[in-house]
């Protein structure tokens, strides 16, 4: 009566579920409902199967939920650690770009897409794409100046107007390649910010590399030459995204102005302008 009475105490009763590893490899998973101190220990499985085992057998006796509180605190210590350092990695970016100086170094990459539906003298639809690439120096953490060349590809379809207010058929198309090149100036709305608003513009001159032209305009019957050399100016919109003090990625729309050199009777020049977006990052 007195090992009866005493056996239920000496294993704790918050303990019931446990897991048993004999010493022949054996694992049990079940519920301890009866425990006699150095002697035995009877265990109930989810099946309803009941074991008794000699504690000689047994090589040790774990807790589940204290494994997986272990398990779970350990998770939670690494995932601590990590954050702790994230946050100071943050702080330390956050205070490099508050104390950037701006002064140095920045190349810029981009990539520009624009379309011309204005070009009534030339009577001729322009879709063009853009690589450019810029070196130049921060002249603070708000101003920029740099030199810039690129490639520019432009596809013409070109047609016949019966009128000047409605558009007649198409009469042919043309691929040009041009190569611009161009001073770069930029200016920031904010000073060290990770989202900064800016606007910038091109100015420089287009060379054209393929030959001009030949098209005839509907309204005088002309023969005419153009050419995609000229004057070339490009002001853009956009918004940076920085990750660092100077490296970021940015996004703007534009709108291109060209002043086409055309050859004809009477020379004259004629500003084209697009309107598109561009895409980039600098370092």
């Amino acid at each position: 009566l007195f090992a009866i009475l005493f056996s239920t105490n000496a294993y704790p009763q918050e303990q019931k579920e446990a897991v048993i590893k004999l010493k022949s490899g054996i694992e049990v998973r079940g519920e301890v409902i009866d425990k006699v101190s150095g002697e035995s220990l009877t265990i109930k499985t989810t099946d309803g199967d009941l074991f008794v085992y000699n504690m000689d057998e047994i090589l040790r006796i774990e807790d589940p939920n204290a494994a997986a509180a272990k398990q779970k605190a350990k998770e939670e210590q690494h995932q601590a650690k990590i954050t702790a350092k994230n946050a100071a990695k943050q702080k330390r970016e956050e205070s490099a770009l508050n104390n950037y100086k701006g002064k140095g170094y920045r190349g810029i990459f981009e990539l520009s897409y624009g379309y011309d539906a204005l070009n009534y003298d030339l009577n001729s639809e322009n879709h063009h794409a853009l690589i450019t690439f810029i070196n130049g120096y921060n002249c603070g953490p708000k101003f920029f100046i740099g030199i810039g060349f690129g490639c520019k590809y432009s596809y013409l379809e070109y047609y016949k107007r019966y009128s000047w207010d409605n558009r007649g058929h198409t009469t042919g198309s043309h691929n040009e390649v041009s190569i611009p090149l161009f001073l770069h100036l930029r200016t920031a709305f904010t000073k060290n910010t990770r989202v900064t608003p800016y606007f910038a513009i091109n100015a420089g001159y287009n060379f054209g590399v393929t030959k001009t032209i030949d098209y005839k305009q509907s309204c005088d019957e002309m023969n005419r030459k153009a050419n995609g050399s000229g004057i070339y100016a490009e002001p853009s919109l956009g918004v940076e995204f920085r990750c660092k003090q100077k490296t970021a990625v940015f996004f703007a729309i534009t709108a291109p102005m060209i002043m086409r050199t055309k050859f004809e009777s009477n020379s004259r020049n004629k500003y084209l302008i697009s309107f598109g977006g561009k895409f980039g990052f600098s370092f």
